[in-house]
């Protein structure tokens, strides 16, 4: 009798997940267009930005020419030496923070939107203004945990410590997003992290599946003689393709999970 209700239950488990997959696509139209351009912009413009950025730090960097003797320079030349150094390298990081600081705003406009899109809800000025302090919130824990990380555990371990990092927020990042343009709850970050974990298994055969769908298609992506400039292009629009889908997916799923 018990090995029965198991198996009703898993049959239960499998069938929904079955049906909530079919239902996504009922949900694909323009929208999923329209997610797909607005990732690709957000791609290009940080980009850019990143591109920029960099190329004029490499400028300051080969413009800074430490002295050749600086070995034999006095007590006074050497400390003020010291302070430029000192002043370069604050610089190079006050300008990294407030890269890090635009891309995630302009991470949380293009998300806005496309999670808006998703969840069928009302693009506004507030919900963005209130999305870009939650995301500076996240990002900033992710980026505490990992500098944490980074100095408190064997140096050897770090990689895979933020690799495993990476991962969990990845994981976490798609639900936190879903609850935050579905509901009003202060708590979201608390809420997600909870519904995350305490009905795991119902999000790992649908994340499983949005994995399958992103090897295949570069896997078959792989089999096609593309000019690296073709195979840039085409890789992008079905990454962006699946990525939008993947959202409509995921809205029908933590849907489904909260009322389980």
């Amino acid at each position: 009798m018990i090995f029965k209700m198991k198996r009703i239950k898993k049959e239960d488990y499998f069938q929904k997940n079955y049906c909530i997959f079919l239902d996504s696509f009922k949900d694909v139209n323009m929208n999923v267009v329209f997610m797909m351009f607005y990732d690709i912009l957000f791609l290009l413009v940080s980009s850019l930005l990143v591109y920029f950025t960099l190329s004029g730090l490499l400028n300051k960097v080969a413009a800074f020419n430490l002295p050749t003797n600086f070995l034999d320079l006095d007590a006074a030349k050497a400390g003020s030496l010291m302070n430029s150094v000192r002043g370069f390298f604050y610089l190079i990081v006050l300008i990294i923070v407030f890269l890090v600081f635009l891309i995630t705003l302009i991470w949380s406009l293009f998300k806005a939107i496309n999670w808006s899109i998703a969840v069928k809800k009302k693009f506004s000025s507030k919900k963005l203004l209130r999305f870009s302090f939650l995301n500076l919130a996240w990002f900033s824990i992710l980026i505490l945990l990992m500098v944490i990380a980074s100095i408190a555990i064997d140096p050897n371990a770090v990689p895979a410590f933020i690799f495993t990092i990476l991962a969990v927020a990845a994981y976490l990042t798609s639900i936190l997003y879903v609850l935050f343009f579905t509901e009003k709850s202060p708590k979201v970050i608390k809420k997600a992290v909870s519904l995350s974990f305490k009905k795991i298994h119902y999000f790992i055969l649908p994340y499983g599946i949005i994995a399958l769908f992103l090897y295949f298609a570069f896997k078959i992506l792989s089999l096609i003689n593309l000019q690296p400039r073709e195979y840039l292009i085409v890789s992008v629009l079905a990454f962006t393709a699946i990525l939008a889908w993947s959202r409509l997916y995921l809205v029908r799923v933590v849907r489904s999970v909260k009322s389980a």
